[in-house]
């Protein structure tokens, strides 16, 4: 199963904290997703199994994301989650 972000388009400023929820990632024991906000990478403050098959990553927007919508990724294991996922980033 193709990993999946849990939303499609929140509007959030830089070095804002964004919640994500993203099914089908392997037990997460110590590493994470690299995830992506308009191709850079993003800090992830937090990962954890809220329940099973759902994980939550708390991400920080980086500093130098433009503001406008954005493309969200996130990459684990060789595998990327689905093409299209937005986040809106306002100044």
């Amino acid at each position: 199963m193709k990993p999946k972000v849990g939303l499609t388009l929140v509007i959030k400023r830089c070095h804002e904290i964004v919640p994500l929820i993203l099914s089908a990632f392997a037990a997460v024991c110590g590493a994470h997703p690299a995830i992506k906000i308009g191709g850079i990478t993003a800090t992830v403050q937090f990962a954890g199994l809220v329940s099973p098959g759902l994980f939550r990553f708390n991400v920080v927007v980086p500093p130098n994301a433009a503001n406008r919508d954005q493309t969200i990724t996130a990459t684990y294991n060789g595998l990327s989650t689905q093409v299209g996922a937005l986040i809106t980033v306002q100044p």
